[in-house]
């Protein structure tokens, strides 16, 4: 199909045009600017002057501009091969019609008989429409709304709202606006049809505004203003700024919401949350602040991803893991799923992802003895081919650009060497919401630390071919701790390498069926210590020591000589134990960690 975008470089047309192109399509692309870019024909024209336009044949139009301008145009930029329309206006046509703003009333208003022209010219033609209203539309600091509000708040670090802000809201972001607006299009269900298109979460102005302080880094300074003193400060300000209007205070106790169950039912809208993440002038990466770049170009030969998802009984959860690759900035995957017996409704989400997807979508039969045998038996299978490979848990939700940012990094490594990437996570509790991040690691990834510490959280870690040769020289007889902790060290151990990146690509639910949970907290220190105590680090080290002592011929001389030193701690005397932890360069990321570890090796509890 040959889509037309009609304002490619607003931020809700450039995400339509990015995930139509990594999705494998050349779409058509109209801008008042000439622009040039791979992936895309680009057209110059104006939309106000439409005898001017002469595209070539296309079968959808999405149009993200005036409403009123497309009304006027489509008659002129028709062709018989066109068969869907789809436009966007605003919820505002419902909330703020009737607002007290001349502007703001005439602008709402002749959208409005922009939506009524438009349809009328569509069904003239036998031209499928959809309409697409949004609530507040923001994509971290290129919107009108919440970006300038960050201007503000970080230019005087303080916000007044008029009144307590108690007005329920449901800001949806520019890249689920795309999402949707492609996946309406491909939708008989949406033909004929005008959606509102709220964001993932429904909160009160207030909050709204709190989590900009808080993507910020800043500290939540928000001071309720009595009405009357609003409306007077407005006034005293009118001569010095004309466009000022006291109006959207008293709307910030207005709700605004609005039903997202058609858009969900007829083609699957499933937005984010709001949790937006802007670039922090200092101290970005202690704070976990992913920075959204925007649409950027697809590389001419992409590499191809494969997910590798295990799974077991999570239908609770995976609905959301499925539906957080949909929305993935990087188009170029495949899925590999391992059930290890699911007796829930695991499988038959699975089978419904897989009708609605273009990626290609396998499902094999787990080994059923036990979690990270399911994931071994998935880098293993002969049934896949790819560039990169990702581990994926059955219950996280992924940040759309998690396979993007990986990809990226991965062009400026060689690909006949093995390469490990993973990264820092957000934590989330079983219902989703947000209560923190994983530690932020800053020693290097090394072998000397993946020999006693695994800092790579499986369900973000992204390898090369190279990577998979090796783990699947894996002895199939052994025994491991884990996946990942092997990944980590097999990478490392031969001469790879592992890069930590501190910007979380995902979030990582915490519930009770978690089989590993985050490293973090008080909690997870004291069973780290137990781990000492109770002798199951001597455990762990059994099984690391022995698969590595297996696959010794593979580590590089240096590396082998360091796990000698190691392995020889648990035999000899007290002092030659520190001396050989010592000389072994093991490390730990914190020193009470390193601690424990030579208190571990005084006692010989390695």
């Amino acid at each position: 199909m040959q889509s037309f975008v009609v304002g490619a470089t607003g931020i809700v047309g450039g995400y339509i045009v990015e995930h139509l192109v990594r999705s494998g399509e050349t779409p058509l692309a109209l801008s008042r600017a000439q622009h040039r870019g791979s992936g895309v024909v680009w057209l110059q024209g104006d939309l106000a002057k439409p005898e001017t336009l002469k595209p070539p044949s296309f079968e959808i139009l999405y149009c993200t501009v005036d409403i009123d301008l497309l009304a006027d145009a489509l008659p002129h930029i028709y062709t018989p091969a066109l068969k869907r329309v789809v436009a966007f206006t605003s919820t505002g046509i419902v909330t703020k019609i009737e607002s007290e703003v001349a502007t703001e009333r005439e602008l709402l208003q002749r959208l409005a008989e922009g939506e009524r022209r438009l349809i009328a010219t569509c069904e003239r033609h036998g031209v499928g429409w959809t309409i697409l209203r949004p609530t507040i539309i923001y994509a971290e600091g290129r919107d009108g709304n919440i970006s300038r509000l960050a201007r503000l708040i970080r230019r005087v670090g303080v916000l007044p709202l008029m009144g307590n802000g108690a007005g329920l809201r449901q800001p949806v972001h520019a890249e689920d606006l795309a999402i949707g607006a492609i996946a309406a299009a491909a939708s008989d269900a949406a033909i004929g049809k005008t959606y509102a298109m709220p964001g993932g979460e429904t909160i009160s102005y207030r909050e709204m505004v709190g989590r900009i302080f808080d993507a910020l880094g800043k500290p939540r300074r928000i001071i309720s203003t009595p009405p009357f003193v609003w409306r007077l400060a407005f006034a005293l300000a009118k001569p010095f700024f004309p466009n000022a209007n006291a109006a959207m205070g008293a709307r910030m106790a207005k709700d605004m919401v609005f039903d997202a169950a058609p858009a969900a039912r007829d083609f699957g809208w499933n937005p984010r949350g709001f949790h937006p993440r802007f670039e922090l002038q200092r101290g970005g990466a202690d704070n976990c602040e992913r920075v959204n770049q925007g649409p950027s170009q697809v590389p001419s030969e992409s590499p191809k991803i494969v997910i590798l998802l295990a799974t077991r009984n999570g239908a609770a959860f995976v609905q959301e893991q499925l539906d957080s690759y949909r929305t993935q900035t990087y188009g170029n995957w495949e899925l590999l799923v391992s059930d290890d017996g699911s007796t829930d409704d695991t499988m038959k989400s699975i089978e419904e992802f897989a009708k609605q997807v273009p990626q290609r979508v396998m499902v094999r039969r787990g080994p059923q003895i036990g979690f990270w045998q399911n994931f071994v038996s998935l880098f293993r299978s002969d049934d896949i081919d790819g560039d990169l490979f990702a581990y994926s848990d059955q219950d996280d939700v992924w940040f759309p650009e998690k396979l993007a940012k990986a990809v990226s990094w991965f062009e400026a490594r060689p690909t006949d060497q093995p390469v490990l990437y993973f990264t820092r996570t957000e934590l989330i509790e079983a219902g989703g919401a947000p209560i923190g991040f994983s530690p932020r690691f800053v020693r290097a990834p090394t072998f000397q630390n993946a020999l006693v510490q695994n800092i790579g959280g499986g369900n973000t870690m992204v390898f090369n071919r190279a990577a998979r040769l090796a783990l699947r020289a894996t002895p199939a007889d052994v025994a491991l701790v884990s996946h990942d902790w092997w990944t980590y060290q097999v990478v490392t151990g031969i001469g790879g390498t592992a890069h930590y990146d501190p910007w979380p690509s995902l979030r990582y639910r915490q519930h009770g069926l978690n089989l590993i949970g985050a490293n973090k907290g008080l909690r997870a220190r004291l069973v780290r210590l137990s781990a000492f105590a109770s002798g199951r680090m001597v455990m762990w080290n059994d099984v690391n020591l022995n698969v590595l002592g297996r696959m010794r011929n593979l580590l590089t001389p240096r590396n082998a000589l360091i796990l000698d030193r190691y392995a020889r701690i648990r035999e000899a005397t007290w002092p030659m134990r520190l001396w050989l932890l010592w000389k072994s360069g093991v490390y730990r990321q914190s020193f009470i960690d390193n601690l424990g570890l030579f208190v571990g090796a005084l006692f010989g509890r390695l």
